[in-house]
């Protein structure tokens, strides 16, 4: 994804207090009811069947898959909550009873709640159409207080997560290491992966991959950003070509002779080759499949709706690292729980290392705004992030957890960041004190 605005310069926001009313009695019954019908878990959803959404979607519609950063936003609509029918994939299985998100109690009538945002007026309403959101839920002490989707989708959409998922494989180190099978963020590279002993990577730790400062060149005609919006950009030549091609046998290598242009720690430069190199290192050391571990550690014991499934180097291949597991909203939802739990499942079992998600979230020596695949924000805010739109926000000051599926018209621009920050500061505004 490219590198967000920074979360402190969030644009003018001014809340209408009217909004955060409580409800009369009658009005508060009925909002009650609508909000538990429009919550009610979908059974289609469940144990990986199949969303009636994505069933309807026509997918010749899609075209070639090496096009995807290209589609329109139609075309995102669908191919976004059908990602296991454009690319190979790998499952993550859910286990168990579901973990019910109850909903909090009724007393905002967010119709009313409105905010500002250079110079124009918005509702929640207006945001998700203007923003090409499709599905938006809010968690406060981990009830859920908004829930909405629009054009089709439903809590059973299981949508990608693009660059979400680097934050996941950031806790997949972390739990290799409560597991005892990586020793330190702070091992070489080489000790897991050592295929690249004489490449450009032979100087780096794990953590300089963890807080994106490899040094080593990608999309180098533009500092720190990863570049979406052409075909010559090593993003689309390297990962999504191979990708779409389902034989990415030369993935590794093409990544293992990029040269070095920066001292390994230096310089940020976001970049999705050192999360899949991350996600490598993950694989070798536990000697299991990314989605696999994924599963093993959180996804089946977090009590998720659905399986999800993740993107995979070929029919037959493991599953890539660095970007796109697929969930539905709710399912990212109890994700965040468990990273506002410091990585504590709902049994109490703990999955990573006590000090682990507080050396995540500092800021790294390369950006104030990135820690281990994690963006960090005002007042102890961090943030998983995903090109188009997707997130999972966890405010740990406030107990609010925001979620969001997205088809934005683009990769993401500083529009679209400062408008999901003004709504985001409208409804952590709203909530206070709730």
């Amino acid at each position: 994804m490219i590198p967000r605005p920074s979360l402190k310069t969030a644009g003018t926001l001014v809340m209408r207090i009217a909004g955060a009313r409580p409800l009369p009695p009658i009005a508060a019954r009925a909002l009650a009811l609508a909000l538990s019908v429009a919550s009610a878990p979908a059974a289609c959803g469940r144990h990986g069947a199949a969303d009636p959404a994505g069933a309807a979607d026509d997918l010749s519609r899609l075209g070639a898959a090496k096009d995807i950063q290209f589609w329109t936003p139609e075309q995102k609509r669908i191919g976004l909550r059908n990602m296991d029918k454009v690319f190979a994939t790998r499952p993550i299985h859910r286990s168990g009873p579901v973990t019910e998100l109850s909903l909090a109690p009724p007393g905002i009538d967010w119709s009313r709640i409105t905010y500002e945002y250079k110079g124009r007026t918005f509702t929640i309403d207006r945001y998700m159409k203007d923003r090409g959101v499709q599905g938006l839920l809010v968690l406060k002490h981990g009830r859920i207080a908004l829930e909405r989707y629009v054009k089709g989708n439903t809590p059973a959409t299981r949508w990608t997560s693009w660059s979400v998922a680097k934050s996941m494989v950031s806790s997949l180190v972390g739990a290799a290491i409560q597991d005892g099978h990586i020793q330190s963020v702070d091992d070489p590279l080489t000790r897991y992966l050592p295929a690249l002993k004489g490449t450009a990577w032979e100087a780096n730790s794990i953590r300089h991959l963890l807080q994106m400062s490899s040094g080593v060149k990608w999309d180098a005609s533009k500092p720190r950003i990863e570049i979406y919006d052409s075909r010559d950009s090593d993003f689309q030549k390297i990962l999504i070509d191979n990708l779409a091609s389902r034989s990415a046998d030369t993935l590794f290598t093409q990544i293992a002779h990029l040269p070095r242009i920066n001292e390994p720690g230096t310089v940020f430069h976001y970049s999705t080759e050192e999360t899949y190199l991350v996600g490598e290192v993950v694989r070798a050391a536990v000697g299991k499949d990314v989605a696999d571990y994924f599963s093993e550690k959180m996804w089946s014991k977090m009590g998720m709706d659905s399986d999800g499934y993740w993107l995979a180097l070929s029919d037959s291949g493991p599953a890539f690292g660095g970007m796109c597991f697929s969930g539905t909203l709710r399912d990212y939802a109890r994700l965040g729980l468990f990273h506002l739990a410091k990585g504590t499942l709902p049994d109490g079992t703990k999955v990573l290392p006590e000090d682990w998600m507080g050396q995540a979230t500092t800021p790294s020596a390369g950006s104030q705004d990135y820690g281990y695949f994690w963006w960090l924000g005002r007042g102890g805010v961090f943030e998983a992030y995903g090109i188009m739109g997707q997130t999972i926000s966890i405010n740990p000051g406030e107990d609010l957890i925001y979620v969001q599926h997205a088809a934005w018209a683009d990769s993401g621009q500083d529009e679209d960041y400062g408008h999901e920050a003004a709504l985001k500061a409208a409804v952590t505004a709203a909530l206070k004190g709730q």
